[in-house]
């Protein structure tokens, strides 16, 4: 009888496959450094599934808990569906992360060099010469890093050198670590102003990082070799360019400035004050500088938006400008027409450059 009755329910769980059964057991709980995380939990095992039919699906949900300067726990969820079923099985892995430490930084080379290069190749977000995991190092941890360039060079000549100034701080205990190295570009590449000071809209000046010159004319490429790059004189170097080339009068000469790449420079909850009473009208902005600087979004408008902009970038939450470059550069005389100039128009008898720190409203960044 009893032969029976289990030989009845062996052929009720064949003809019902809805019945069966389904187990899981996940991989083994783990303890890992931050910088050590793999960020698509590939590598920490799979979940073993067994079910009677033997076809199954499997689902993964991740959960971050963050406690701060404690680290992080994450939490993996397998779920394991039979198919053609409503049967399912879980089970969770539990990773935990420890935060990031100073020690952890893995610094660069002492030294770093280019043969031929221009200043923006030795960028830090382009080069190879920085800091690691330099993700991680923006927001993604509790270490922030920034630096601070300082160019050296004797002459127009010599060997472009940077000596650059890497700054660590661990936000959970305040404690700083730096490191030094030294750039070297041995040959600047043709056209490129290395040394130049630009006034700001402010009074004061502010050294950039490169100077690139082209055209728009289909097909044609411009000789920067007979042109000296002379330091703090773009007119000249202008003038040389349009002299020693070839251009149709109607083509245009394009003058392309890059300013250091520092977002926080200058940029404080003052700045954010000034912006709120323009746009409520209080206190207006009377000129353009102050209207550029305040466009953080580059909408052409004074918004809102720009001061929850400013005010993510002085938290942190983003490492940068989202929608703008730190430095802008505009042709004083005409600011709609920016640093492009018709062939027709050289020899150029004047040149006003100015520099616009984004978010800096009220003119306190340094050089």
């Amino acid at each position: 009888m009893k032969t029976t009755i289990l030989s009845i329910l062996a052929l009720f769980a064949f003809l019902n496959p809805s019945k069966a059964q389904v187990t899981i057991q996940c991989p083994a709980d783990l303890t890992v450094d931050l910088f050590n995380l793999d960020q698509d939990y590939e590598s920490y095992g799979d979940a073993v599934v067994n079910s009677v039919s033997g076809q199954h699906t499997v689902d993964k949900q991740v959960t971050v808990i963050d406690s701060n300067c404690d680290g992080q726990t994450i939490t993996l969820k397998y779920v394991a569906t039979e198919n053609n079923t409503t049967n399912t099985a879980f089970c969770i892995q539990e990773i935990t992360v420890n935060e990031a430490e100073l020690s952890d930084v893995i610094w660069p080379a002492a030294t770093y060099e280019l043969a031929v290069g221009a200043p923006g190749d030795l960028d830090p977000n382009i080069s190879l010469s920085r800091p690691e995991p330099y993700d991680l190092l923006f927001g993604g941890s509790s270490i922030a890093i920034a630096h601070a360039d300082q160019i050296i060079q004797a002459n127009v000549n010599a060997p472009y050198k940077v000596v650059r100034t890497w700054t660590a701080i661990d936000w959970c205990s305040s404690e700083t670590a730096s490191f030094v190295q030294v750039l070297k570009i041995t040959t600047l590449e043709s056209g490129s102003v290395s040394i130049l000071d630009i006034e700001t809209c402010h009074g004061t000046t502010t050294s950039v990082q490169e100077v690139n010159v082209t055209t728009n004319q289909n097909g044609y490429t411009l000789d920067l070799s007979n042109c000296s790059s002379i330091n703090n004189n773009l007119l000249g170097f202008l003038n040389c360019i349009a002299e020693n080339n070839d251009l149709e009068s109607t083509s245009k000469i394009m003058l392309d400035i890059v300013g250091n790449d520092d977002p926080l420079n200058g940029v404080s909850t003052l700045d954010m004050v000034i912006t709120q009473r323009h746009i409520l009208g209080i206190t207006p902005f009377t000129n353009e500088c102050n209207i550029l600087a305040a466009d953080l979004t580059n909408d052409g408008r004074v918004t809102a938006v720009d001061i929850l902009t400013m005010r993510k970038l002085i938290l942190g939450i983003v490492p940068s400008l989202p929608f703008s470059p730190s430095w802008i550069f505009i042709n004083e005389a005409d600011v709609s027409k920016g640093l492009n100039f018709a062939k027709s128009e050289f020899p150029l008898q004047s040149l006003r450059v100015k520099a616009i720190k984004i978010g800096d409203v009220n003119g306190s960044a340094a050089n």
